[in-house]
């Protein structure tokens, strides 16, 4: 349902999502285009919100309608480009700054500062920003060792990692969090979880998705609905989980519920899986496949979870 993307996702996420169904799906293109240009308004990466702006117009001139009302003027979003410009060179200037002062905290705030700059003033297009952000994020690591710093930079720098598609990499960041940063678990796990779909990992993908809760850390990071959790935790542990065990380490897990609750179709395949019931479970699947084709974060592994469903439900 593409209208609770912008309350479900953070303005720059619905826009990564939106722009890939408008990719692979001609039937939603234009609403995804709408829909992403209206979110597109309220980011820093005015190379971003031009592209959609631009794809927008193109669409609506292929199908001989009216462009939307409101569409911001040229003129406007280059005002808007400049002003981010200037903002990301103060903040380029004040590293500098601290740099010259040797004041470690200072340092460390300057690089952050200007590592969420970049990452959030883009450019999602191309990158160049994006890898300039983790760099700046690796850089101010070295400049602290308190927790509650140390949770701002994984913070900023896993999601610059997800946005590089360097899901090896998040993996191996996640290794570096120590009992101190307990706490941050929250974000970590999402992240984490997404790394291994993507490297077909999904034993430990479902073990990360389970661990998720829904409180409020959750809902302000603003990375996945419940639906997602709901559905790639149910695919995962159905790829990988013995279907004996699926009641009671997944349907009748607690936090889990929480999760289910938002999402039919999950729960439709746990129980038709946990009592062997293959003929419904395998029409759920059916159903949810065009879908998941579309789902930013599991497009690509979407065969081989299918296959390996498939497999692991049928050898037992």
């Amino acid at each position: 349902d593409l209208d609770h993307f912008t309350d479900e996702y953070s303005s720059v996420e619905a826009i990564r999502r939106l722009l890939h169904i408008a990719q692979f799906c001609p039937a939603s293109r234009l609403k995804a285009l709408t829909l992403a240009e209206d979110c597109s308004r309220e980011i820093l990466d005015v190379g971003l919100q031009r592209d959609v702006i631009r794809q927008l117009i193109n669409e609506c001139n292929k199908e001989k309608i009216p462009h939307p009302s409101g569409l911001p003027a040229i003129s406007d979003v280059d005002a808007k480009a400049t002003s981010v410009m200037e903002k990301t060179r103060q903040f380029e200037a004040e590293v500098k700054v601290q740099l010259s002062n040797l004041i470690k905290n200072r340092i460390f705030n300057a690089y952050c500062d200007y590592a969420e700059q970049l990452l959030y003033a883009g450019d999602l297009i191309n990158m160049y920003n994006t890898r300039k952000a983790k760099q700046a994020f690796l850089t101010a690591r070295g400049y602290t060792s308190e927790a509650e710093d140390q949770r701002r930079i994984l913070n900023g720098l896993l999601y610059t990692l997800l946005r590089l598609k360097e899901f090896d990499a998040i993996l191996l960041h996640m290794s570096t969090i120590t009992p101190k940063l307990s706490n941050f678990h929250p974000i970590t796990v999402i992240y984490s979880g997404l790394a291994h779909i993507q490297n077909h990992e999904y034993g430990l993908a479902a073990k990360d998705f389970l661990q998720l809760e829904m409180n409020s850390a959750f809902e302000e990071a603003q990375l996945l609905s419940q639906r997602d959790v709901a559905l790639y935790a149910s695919l995962c542990c159905l790829a990988s989980m013995p279907l004996s065990d699926l009641h009671s380490n997944v349907i009748v897990k607690s936090q889990f519920s929480d999760f289910l609750k938002a999402c039919g179709p999950a729960s439709l395949l746990l129980s038709s899986f946990s009592k062997s019931d293959f003929a419904t479970g395998m029409a759920t699947l059916d159903d949810l496949k065009n879908d998941l084709y579309l789902d930013l974060y599991v497009a690509d592994a979407v065969d081989d979870l299918y296959e390996k469903i498939r497999v692991h439900s049928f050898s037992q």
